[in-house]
């Protein structure tokens, strides 16, 4: 399940999200996940994948709603607000946030 939909509390610090979710017994369980982990910046865009701390090269990172807001720096150097919606990949299941890769796409780095 979409991890908005069934968290409350959310926080960002740094890179990491923290969350109160619900486990499938109701029950609410602090959980955080490690963003860099499945973002990327590509070339001032933020971009899934796999390890692909995009915080080191980003700045003014914040939530808006279940959305992610960046300043994220092209290869010029320039920088590019960016945002991505957190709901399409990162999932509570049963009270842990995890980054799902629902399908194999060509964008995707391994």
């Amino acid at each position: 399940m979409s991890f908005a939909k069934s968290s409350s509390n959310l926080k960002l610090v740094g890179s990491v999200l923290y969350a109160d979710c619900n486990d499938s017994f109701g029950k609410i369980c602090e959980t955080n996940i490690d963003l860099d982990q499945c973002l990327g910046n590509d070339n001032g865009r933020l971009k899934w994948c796999k390890k692909g701390k995009f915080s080191t090269s980003s700045s003014n990172i914040f939530l808006e709603g279940s959305n992610l807001v960046a300043e994220c720096k092209n290869a010029d150097g320039t920088v590019n607000v960016s945002r991505i919606d957190l709901n399409d990949h990162i999932y509570n299941t049963d009270g842990s946030l995890i980054f799902l890769q629902l399908r194999r796409r060509s964008s995707w780095n391994e």
